[in-house]
């Protein structure tokens, strides 16, 4: 089972052996933790707009996506309750402290991408 529930396209700026660059960031926003709920969620004063939809339930787009505060605390997110404030259900969000800052990350370790080609002759 895939861990995300949506892909990205991204433009590659330049190749350097065996490192691709790309252009613009991987960062998808940031967050702050208001305070944790229980083990598995913790709560944000800073609403992101990805994660709403039209139906008022979980846009789906941070499913699998990594969070991590640069104390190095870190979790993948399960689903979010979109709302003022907004709620992240994560695999753990023991590592967490409330008033610290967090960012979301459309990629991570493991990750892997494909470049389609064609060719004529």
């Amino acid at each position: 089972m895939a861990r995300y529930s949506r892909t990205t396209a991204y433009r590659i700026s330049r190749i350097e052996r065996t490192r691709v660059y790309l252009s613009g960031t991987t960062v998808l926003g940031k967050g702050q933790v208001d305070r944790i709920s229980d083990a598995g969620a913790l709560v944000t004063s800073i609403p992101h707009e990805y994660a709403r939809s039209v139906k008022n339930k979980d846009s789906g787009f941070f499913q699998g996506k990594l969070i991590r505060a640069a104390s190095g605390a870190s979790a993948h997110v399960k689903s979010i309750g979109y709302g003022q404030p907004m709620t992240l259900f994560v695999d753990s969000a023991s590592e967490f402290h409330p008033g610290e800052t967090f960012h979301y990350y459309d990629l991570q370790s493991g990750d892997t991408f494909e470049i389609p080609l064609t060719w004529q002759q």
